[in-house]
């Protein structure tokens, strides 16, 4: 009995702890993990072997991942073998378009979801293990295809029409395919094996002329049993031509491939729930302020904490594998990884207050925007019983907008009011067109919930950096970001709340603004409050102002 054949994954990382904590990670059957702690040892085993990927850090002492992907590059052997880059530090977009343009097939931000990096890599391991079995598959048919012409009579199903597609003959493996036994199907049409729906279209009248203006016809799709089952076939259809090349029947060779058909199906949704996972990581980033740069002191100790977090959260997820659910050990992990993720939550928002990004305006559909965010909340509306009511006006115009930014604030709206709706109740989103006091059209957006509220006491400090009304979750940066964001596209953001009544945001958005002087002012950030936030931030380090 011959062995899977083994997908090699190289990891490519100067911190060992890293590579101790990734490698446990990605291990598991039909794979092998190497690791190698600089790009001089990474060139070292890519001389030596295949990879079926690469995961490589970016920032790397001597020659960095850039660089290393440029030599891999080089080499033809080694010019399509998928890069995956790795970084610890906030990057710059730039950097993102020059690992994009260095080949690489994804660009991921330590300390990076395990569940994510595995689905990643678990795409690229199964292409390799189908490429080999086809490879092996192919090889089996040229050096057994003699045996094959004999001994795949059961395999095959195998029979011969007349010129007008009438069933002339019928072989053992047509009995076993099809369901029908020879009395039973002679003399019947062509047509009989197809569904009703391509029957009425006409292929397989199509089929048979095809084959015989150009000798040969092939086709996939699905067939009926006899027993009205259907089941996923390739067909060929070949002419036959006596001595004056005049028509004299058709053969028919069908084979069943409904489980190659349910393999493809099976990494059809893993290639899509891979894109799915990939566009609400994307939507995270930009719901915690697309990261782009940071303060010289929050990148020092962002890196510091990013690499220990992904370390426990890689051994957190290999531990709970080995325990049962519910047991207390399997428990105790579950709370290590989940104060760990808040940990990497509250690293990120951080970051993007410290450095805030620009607003870079565009004309922008707010009725997409919506509906976008609401898309991506979808899952926890319907998992927390949370009714939704959209009222977008049919004329609203394209206003000049950040779209990334936009998302950000709703959803940042729409996630406080999930959580202040743990047991139910129902979220509005309106969109209207609106006359400010001096008169001039606005674009209005409201957001009401029928949640817990907000105390009064809190209500004055909800915008405050720092400040956050849900005790115990968050370190209250998502409202204070929300609101920077709403002031660079020359709006305003204000609330209403009462206790046990709910909570209503509404934001009002010029629908035209002079990109001067709106946007880019002071990088983003207010001066007013600069220095205490700066102050309440280094505290939070650990630092002193």
């Amino acid at each position: 009995m011959k062995t899977e054949p083994t997908a090699n994954i190289l990891i490519v990382d100067d911190d060992p702890r890293t590579l101790l904590a990734m490698e446990a990670l990605l291990s598991g059957p039909g794979r092998h993990t190497v690791t190698a702690a600089s790009g001089q040892d990474a060139l070292r085993w890519l001389l030596r072997q295949d990879f079926s990927v690469i995961l490589m850090d970016v920032r790397m002492p001597d020659m960095d991942g850039f660089e290393t992907a440029d030599l891999i590059r080089q080499k033809e052997r080694l010019r399509h073998v998928p890069i995956i880059f790795l970084s610890a530090t906030d990057t710059l977009e730039a950097d993102v378009y020059r690992g994009a343009a260095k080949g690489a097939v994804d660009y991921l931000f330590k300390p990076v979801v395990p569940e994510v990096l595995k689905a990643k890599v678990s795409v690229f391991v199964d292409l390799f293990h189908i490429n080999e079995r086809l490879k092996l598959k192919a090889i089996q048919q040229s050096e057994e295809r003699f045996r094959l012409l004999v001994e795949s009579m059961q395999d095959y199903a195998i029979f011969m029409l007349d010129p007008e597609g009438r069933v002339t003959s019928w072989n053992t493996g047509a009995e076993r395919i099809e369901g029908f036994q020879p009395e039973e199907i002679i003399g019947a049409q062509f047509a009989r094996f197809y569904p009703a729906e391509d029957r009425a279209q006409g292929f397989p009248e199509e089929a048979l002329r095809y084959a015989a203006t150009n000798g040969r016809s092939e086709q996939e799709g699905w067939r009926v049993r006899k027993d009205g089952a259907r089941f996923w076939a390739n067909t060929v259809v070949s002419a036959l031509l006596d001595e004056r090349q005049d028509l004299v029947g058709f053969s028919v060779v069908t084979r069943d491939l409904t489980d190659k058909k349910r393999i493809e199906e099976v990494l059809r949704d893993s290639e899509t729930k891979l894109r799915r996972q990939a566009q609400e990581l994307e939507q995270q980033l930009i719901a915690s302020g697309r990261l782009v740069s940071l303060g010289v002191i929050t990148a020092s100790m962002a890196h510091e904490f990013n690499n220990p977090l992904g370390i426990v959260m890689g051994f957190t997820q290999q531990l709970l594998s080995e325990f049962e659910p519910n047991t207390p050990n399997h428990q105790a992990l579950k709370i290590i990884d989940e104060e760990t993720r808040r940990c990497q939550r509250i690293i990120q928002e951080l970051l993007q207050y410290s450095r805030p990004k620009n607003a870079d305006l565009c004309p922008t559909d707010v009725k997409q925007a919506i509906d976008k965010t609401m898309n991506m909340v979808a899952n926890r509306l319907y998992k927390q019983k949370i009714e939704t009511r959209a009222m977008i006006a049919d004329d609203l115009p394209l206003i000049p907008a950040d779209p990334q930014q936009l998302e950000q604030v709703l959803i940042n709206l729409f996630l406080n009011a999930i959580d202040a709706m743990p047991k139910g109740g129902s979220l509005e989103v309106e969109a209207t067109l609106k006359a400010t006091q001096e008169n001039t059209p606005s674009l209005v957006i409201t957001v009401i919930d029928s949640g817990s509220g907000i105390d009064p006491e809190d209500l004055a400090k909800i915008f405050q950096p720092f400040f956050s009304a849900k005790k115990g979750k968050g370190i209250g940066l998502g409202l204070s970001i929300s609101e920077r964001i709403i002031k660079n596209h020359g709006g305003t953001i204000a609330v209403e709340s009462m206790p046990g009544k709910g909570t209503t945001f509404r934001i009002h958005l010029p629908l035209e603004q002079d990109l001067a002087e709106s946007v880019n002012m002071n990088n983003g950030q207010d001066p007013t409050e600069e220095p205490e936030d700066i102050d309440k931030m280094m505290k939070l380090f650990g630092a002193k102002a």
